[in-house]
């Protein structure tokens, strides 16, 4: 049996370590922004000079793709705020957080993503984990620069068919 001081220090150690994780995953979301963008842009800009159309779809498949994986990586970051949420409440003394156990990780992650459990509302959410995903990616935050880099090539190739 732990302590209610080890419990604290467990918590708290919890805590930190997500706060961590939760913000890496924004670090890896301007990574796969910054890939994208000069993988998308590039290749309309080759299209542009070597006047290969081709290109342009590519360039569009690979936004739609990348566009994917942030939508990703971004229902995993807010799978983690469930957990947070429950340590933050436990330190409120919220009446319901009095008995968290610590330690819970990847148990309240997968509560959180796959099991349907809201990560802000701590209420069931019936969505499967890839509706969470189309969900996040209509996001301003996720979305931008993708459905930029589409409208685009969707421009550009109307513009050679017309031309």
């Amino acid at each position: 049996m732990i302590t209610e001081e080890q419990k604290n220090s467990l918590l708290k150690d919890e805590y930190l370590k997500l706060q961590d994780i939760y913000e890496s995953f924004d670090q890896r979301a301007l990574t796969i922004k910054g890939w994208a963008i000069t993988i998308c842009l590039g290749g309309i800009a080759v299209g542009f000079e070597k006047s290969l159309d081709s290109l342009w779809y590519f360039s569009g498949i690979a936004a739609v793709l990348f566009w994917w994986i942030e939508a990703k990586w971004k229902t995993f970051q807010y799978s983690n705020s469930l957990r947070i949420r429950q340590i933050e409440g436990y330190f409120r003394n919220d009446d319901d957080k009095k008995d968290l156990k610590p330690l819970q990780i990847y148990n309240t992650w997968y509560k959180s993503y796959v099991e349907g459990l809201h990560p802000h509302t701590n209420k069931m959410d019936n969505r499967s984990p890839r509706q969470k995903i189309v969900s996040n990616a209509r996001l301003s935050l996720v979305y931008t620069p993708y459905i930029y880099i589409i409208l685009i090539d969707i421009i550009l190739i109307g513009w050679r068919a017309i031309a």
